[in-house]
């Protein structure tokens, strides 16, 4: 071994000593005795598999962290995946660290969840081998398994299943300015998570549909009956916007 093996079970002799001890009941129950050697492959399959590896001496932090932003920023490029770098660096360092001692080792995996990450995360999965071929060129790296592609796809899945698609409504009044600004205040108020496109007129709606200006909206919050041959989702709602207009409204937006 050298210098560097040493250190590495130095630091981490808890690991070693199971490993030596499983060994050694391997030995007991088969009658016959391992090269000593088989206790450090062992070992490295231990080590490789932790969740966390405080001490290890193979791996650099510097070169960890140059790898992840890589990923985390090409990803975020990609998809619109709501998440800051710290956020996914955190959960994602130590799994990074296990994947490159592993690769290291060429110690191989297997992610029975493989063909289930593929077919429901496809893109996402796809844009991660994209990733992977760059690093590859960029930081001489040997090509990551699929099956390592696979657990990696699975932490950036888990921040896209989280981002909220804010529905885009429209509001609309008769031709009271001041009733329709004030009713998008309301609105606001009450659901944070809606994007209040405008509030026009029924005059100024007339003239955008004509137009094809407002065939992105999810929901047009009115005060009057909504024009006929609109084709879009709508609610009638009182100016002053009642605890009722706000219940009808959520349940609204919760079918949409």
């Amino acid at each position: 071994m050298d210098k560097l093996e040493k250190q590495q079970i130095d630091n981490n002799d808890y690991e070693m000593s199971v490993s030596r001890s499983i060994i050694r009941n391997i030995e007991s129950y088969l009658e016959l005795s391992l090269n000593p050697i088989e206790s450090y492959y062992l070992f490295q399959h231990i080590i490789s598999s932790r969740i966390k590896l405080e001490g290890n001496a193979f791996i650099e932090k510097n070169h960890v962290d140059e790898i992840i932003y890589y990923m985390i920023n090409r990803m975020k490029q990609q998809f619109d995946i709501s998440i800051t770098r710290q956020e996914i660096y955190e959960d994602i360092y130590q799994h990074i660290c296990s994947l490159l001692y592993r690769m290291k080792n060429e110690i191989s995996i297997v992610n029975e969840l493989l063909p289930d990450i593929r077919r429901e995360y496809v893109l996402i999965y796809e844009g991660l081998k994209e990733v992977n071929q760059e690093l590859q060129k960029r930081h001489q790296l040997p090509l990551i398994s699929d099956d390592e592609i696979g657990f990696l796809t699975l932490y950036f899945a888990k921040y896209n299943e989280q981002v909220v698609k804010k529905r885009r409504v429209l509001i609309m009044c008769s031709s009271g300015i001041g009733t329709s600004e004030l009713l998008k205040v309301k609105v606001q108020n009450t659901f944070p998570q809606i994007e209040v496109v405008d509030a026009i007129s029924v005059n100024q709606f007339k003239k955008r549909r004509l137009e094809g200006a407002i065939a992105d909206i999810d929901l047009i919050i009115t005060t009057i009956n909504l024009p006929e041959g609109s084709g879009l989702p709508s609610i009638l709602v009182n100016a002053i916007f009642t605890e009722n207009d706000k219940q009808n409204v959520a349940k609204t937006l919760e079918g949409l």
